[in-house]
């Protein structure tokens, strides 16, 4: 991808005239980048991507090169420096509104999400859920569940962040198992951070006092983040954390 990449910016009117094939070798890279960990190269190829959007032009390539932007979110995400994020997520929900209609449902549900995360990160629980809200409300997905099944779980997690009616948290809790029983996606992480949410969140009686179940909680994340079949889910978004 780094080649590939690389071969296009050597010859940037090319990308004009292809910008589809260059925009898919960017986004093969910045993947690579981030899972590597290797956050200096991603922020350079990040700024190549922001400087050569101005040389697309057809609304639809227009529309995936302002997509894929949404890297520069994950990157907030996986280094944490979300005191850094304030300004570029307010350009990206800015800038949306131009390209919206050009992005396919896909791609709206993965930069809603990212960008509701983002929020979370710095601590805007309600902007978090606004973003999560305009996510269900495409509602469900058939493809990727495992992206919805992280997003079923994240809107309950954030709905507890902003304290939201017992009642109204008991009802979406045992939505959420269901969705998650009739996908088959009742794994290890999943039930352990359920039923957390059932013993602890949905009883008023026991909100008082959080800090025990909170430490057995993360003591069995951090031993499933060992486990490759389950430390999957915790890619999406660091629960242990």
């Amino acid at each position: 991808s780094k080649h590939t990449a690389d071969m296009y910016l050597e010859n940037s009117l090319i990308i004009s005239f292809n910008a589809s094939s260059y925009l898919t070798a960017i986004n093969n890279l910045l993947v690579a980048c981030n899972g590597l960990k290797k956050y200096t190269e991603m922020l350079a190829y990040l700024s190549i991507l922001e400087e050569t959007r101005k040389d697309i032009k057809a609304p639809s390539d227009k529309a995936l090169a302002f997509f894929y932007l949404y890297h520069h979110l994950n990157y907030f995400i996986s280094t944490g420096l979300f005191a850094e994020a304030e300004e570029y997520v307010k350009r990206i929900e800015s800038e949306l509104s131009v390209h919206e209609r050009n992005l396919n449902r896909l791609q709206k549900i993965i930069l809603y999400a990212t960008i509701a995360q983002v929020h979370f990160g710095m601590g805007k629980y309600k902007r978090c859920l606004l973003w999560l809200n305009r996510v269900m409300a495409l509602g469900e997905m058939k493809v990727r569940t495992d992206i919805e099944c992280f997003i079923r779980l994240f809107y309950l997690i954030v709905h507890f962040e902003v304290k939201s009616d017992r009642e109204f948290m008991g009802s979406l809790l045992k939505s959420t198992y269901r969705f998650l029983y009739k996908h088959q996606r009742i794994y290890k992480f999943e039930a352990v951070m359920l039923e957390f949410m059932r013993q602890n969140v949905v009883k008023e009686d026991k909100l008082s006092n959080m800090k025990e179940p909170f430490v057995a909680l993360k003591k069995k994340l951090e031993q499933m983040s060992k486990d490759p079949y389950e430390k999957h889910a915790l890619n999406y978004f660091d629960f242990i954390s």
